[in-house]
């Protein structure tokens, strides 16, 4: 398995990247919690000086390393080994370099400075700047096998040539303003908060509160998106136009993703952590803590526990067969419910999804692969197959842009579709008959023209299909020319019964 370029042909040019290793470093640092600057005098990257609220770069969160790991998962797992499978999963886990597949490891790469360096480039864009990362034009035919900061990323996510036309190149909040635009106009509550969310990581601090209040706004309406919600403190002054309970998952959903991009929470937002503080208590099953801002810590704890648990058990499923799933799709199911009053509201549909998919039907698909019961698998695929043909979220489908749905629904999707296959040609290879002659050889005198011979033939199924049309046939010199063997007895022991009385036996005169 390899990965080439698209633009990696003979007698072409490719482009190198060369990253600053401080500021790859500052990217993906999201352990630390430090917040780092670009220090345009000794062009390095840096830890912020305490003076220093704005202008941040742009350092990946965990939740996004976790979904650029699956989408590399997703469009990578087909037509692995068992063993390459069960070491991929456990890499899209913990993200441990050395438990990815050795053929993988060099297209992760290219796709993870792919990734970085269009973040680079769209966070100094933003702000007008040149980009660190430098440009160069290299032979091809050079060695694939480069430093991850320097290898070209794949031709189809290439980052955009900003040194040469920086100014056709839209700001990262024109197009995080387009999505949101086009998400309002769908009523996509998900989808709109998930724009939103994006805005998190470069807004100043004047423009916090309003984001907070939209994103928690959005993501708690019940059937009509409100979206006019200008502030968290119009939030708290509209708030009987919500279902507290609702409204306290949403605020918890929105301070959990401020965390991820490294913002502090507000004193307009603590206000509303204290007005939703029974209800928050009471979904995430946390008991009253003394300052709003210890609610909120405690609340987002139990949603990161729940969700790491139901993670965990879609990783064990992914690495099941058609024999072991039945169990861990039980345990993932359990896993889903204790977590559905923690999600969103306009995702707990979602979960009542992988009930669906996980429910009667599968298990005794399940059930069916176990007994070896062909007939009951095929029937039993078919069914989940019709419900599978709708899983796969258009771009107008608010699914595409839920976070919960890309991460813990849609590789189950995938993996039982994985599984329906295994359990078909697992079924094809056992309806399949394996005849043979109990004995080998046979001895006829066929010189003697246009008569009938007649001899004794035994013969064996040792396969579990039934032989429907049987042929026999002899190799040698002239065959077409042939005689009808005719018989009302020709089964055995192992055969299943009737078989078709008429044989072609080709022969030499």
């Amino acid at each position: 398995m390899t990965s080439r370029s698209a633009s990696n042909r003979p007698g072409q040019l490719n482009k190198k990247l060369a990253v600053p290793s401080a500021l790859w470093g500052a990217i993906l640092d999201f352990r630390s919690g430090h917040k780092y600057v670009w220090d345009e005098q000794a062009q390095t990257a840096r830890v912020a000086l305490a003076h220093e609220t704005s202008g941040f770069l742009p350092t990946v969160t965990q939740a996004e390393l976790a979904e650029w790991r699956t989408d590399f998962v997703g469009s990578h797992r087909r037509g692995l080994k068992q063993d390459e499978l069960r070491s991929l999963l456990a890499w899209q886990s913990g993200g441990i370099t050395r438990n990815l597949p050795l053929a993988l490891q060099n297209p992760w790469k290219a796709e993870l400075v792919s990734r970085v360096v269009t973040r680079i480039e769209d966070h100094f864009a933003k702000h007008g700047a040149p980009s660190p990362v430098k440009h160069k034009r290299i032979a091809a035919g050079a060695s694939d096998l480069q430093d991850p900061t320097t290898r070209e990323p794949p031709a189809h996510k290439r980052p955009s040539e900003r040194l040469e036309a920086a100014d056709v190149a839209p700001s990262p909040e024109a197009m995080d303003d387009e999505l949101t635009a086009e998400r309002l106009s769908l009523g996509d509550h998900l989808g709109f908060g998930e724009a939103l969310v994006r805005k998190l990581q470069y807004v100043d601090e004047a423009r916090l509160d309003s984001m907070i209040g939209k994103i928690a706004a959005a993501w708690a309406s019940p059937a009509r998106l409100v979206s006019d919600i200008a502030s968290v403190q119009e939030l708290v002054a509209r708030a009987h136009e919500f279902v507290p309970e609702d409204l306290g998952v949403a605020l918890v959903h929105a301070l959990s993703r401020l965390r991820d991009a490294g913002r502090e929470m507000q004193n307009g937002v603590r206000d509303l952590v204290f007005r939703l503080s029974d209800p928050i208590a009471t979904v995430f099953e946390v008991a009253q803590q003394t300052t709003p801002t210890a609610l909120a810590g405690a609340a987002i704890a139990r949603l990161d526990q729940h969700r790491s648990l139901l993670q965990n058990a879609v990783t064990a499923f992914q690495v099941t067969n058609t024999v072991t799933a039945k169990g861990a799709s039980i345990d993932l199911l359990r896993n889903g419910r204790n977590l559905t009053r923690m999600v969103l509201p306009g995702e707990r549909p979602y979960v009542r999804e992988l009930e669906v998919l996980l429910g009667a039907a599968f298990r005794k698909f399940c059930e069916a692969c176990e007994r070896h019961d062909d007939a009951g698998v095929l029937r039993r695929a078919a069914e989940i197959r019709e419900h599978l043909s709708r899983s796969v979220p258009t771009s107008s489908d608010p699914r595409a842009h839920s976070a919960f749905w890309k991460l813990s629904v849609q590789p189950v999707y995938r993996h039982v579709e994985v599984l329906l296959d295994e359990g078909a040609q697992r079924s094809e290879v056992a309806a399949s008959p394996n005849l043979t002659l109990a004995t080998t050889q046979l001895k006829l005198n066929l010189s003697g023209g246009d008569h009938q011979t007649a001899f004794a033939c035994r013969l064996l199924n040792n396969g579990d299909g039934r032989a429907l049309q049987i042929a026999a046939s002899v190799i040698g010199a002239e065959p077409t020319k042939h005689t009808n063997l005719k018989s009302s007895s020709l089964w055995g022991p192992s055969m299943s019964p009737p078989i078709p009385s008429n044989w072609l036996l080709l022969v030499s005169p």
